[in-house]
């Protein structure tokens, strides 16, 4: 979220403004949920929106806050990145099960230069070593 043309990480009691819709927007700081940032309204104006775990915050300080939260936009489409590197590559991370037409479509949105990172502590189960 940018506060003032910076980037800035959500605080008790902020406001900012919404890089996708331009929709006012507010921090969400409780003691139950990572903080973050949420529209006034319950609806997201990105369609792939997913509630953020602590994992998937970690995960997107380990870039930087520069290279977290990125848009982009193709033709008439956009949507918000996890991670652009400093090499141009997309990373999308994803804690929770996801639909194959919406990996599909994810895939196909932010093209070769994409990869994931899944969490597998769900799954490591299943793993054999």
């Amino acid at each position: 979220m940018k506060i003032n043309h910076k980037k800035v990480e959500p605080k008790p009691n902020s406001y900012g403004k919404c890089p996708l819709c331009s929709g006012r927007v507010l921090s969400k700081c409780g003691e139950v949920n990572v903080w973050h940032w949420a529209h006034f309204k319950a609806e997201n104006c990105d369609s792939w929106y997913e509630p953020e775990s602590y994992w998937h915050l970690r995960w997107k300080m380990t870039f930087g806050k520069e290279h977290s939260e990125i848009v982009i936009k193709k033709e008439e489409k956009w949507h918000i990145a996890d991670i652009l590197t400093e090499n141009d590559v997309i990373i999308e991370l994803q804690n929770s099960p996801i639909q194959q037409n919406i990996i599909r479509k994810r895939e196909e949105f932010y093209g070769e230069r994409m990869i994931w990172v899944i969490n597998g502590i769900h799954f490591k189960h299943n793993l054999c070593f």
